[in-house]
């Protein structure tokens, strides 16, 4: 099995530019710990909850910044034929809960958590990965 069997398809992205507040309310509204951030269909960041207490409401920075200033550049990914054990493997080793699936392009096409992991009976996959990233916080 592989990572598009058991991702969740992309529905929402991000623009860079566009403020946090608006980001925020997504996440809220799509119940999302992390929004991807695009520009002209490549994925250029990620935008996660812990960014936005991190790198918005910690430096007293307002709702209006754009998601470029509070988004972490340094984007992990899977792709999309990765099996499923693999993708389990390199959450943990990055000590990650999610990642952004592409395709062989670099299309953003999805994205994979531990809980999709879990969900599909992969339970022993995503208790070691659990396990590795307790250990690395």
């Amino acid at each position: 099995m592989n990572t598009k069997d058991i991702m969740t398809p992309t529905t929402e992205v991000v623009g860079p530019d566009t403020p946090v507040g608006d980001v925020a309310r997504k996440m809220r509204d799509g119940d999302l710990g992390m929004l991807p951030v695009a520009e002209n269909d490549k994925l250029i960041g990620i935008l996660t909850d812990r960014d936005l207490a991190v790198r918005v409401l910690a430096e007293n920075k307002g709702a209006d910044i754009p998601a470029k200033e509070a988004m972490s550049d340094e984007v992990f990914y899977l792709y999309d034929d990765v099996s499923v054990d693999e993708a389990a493997r390199n959450m943990g080793d990055m000590a990650v809960r999610r990642f952004p699936v592409v395709d062989r392009e670099k299309n953003l096409v999805g994205v994979i958590s531990l809980g999709d992991i879990a969900k599909d009976g992969q339970n022993q996959a995503a208790g070691e990965a659990l396990r590795k990233i307790s250990k690395a916080a």
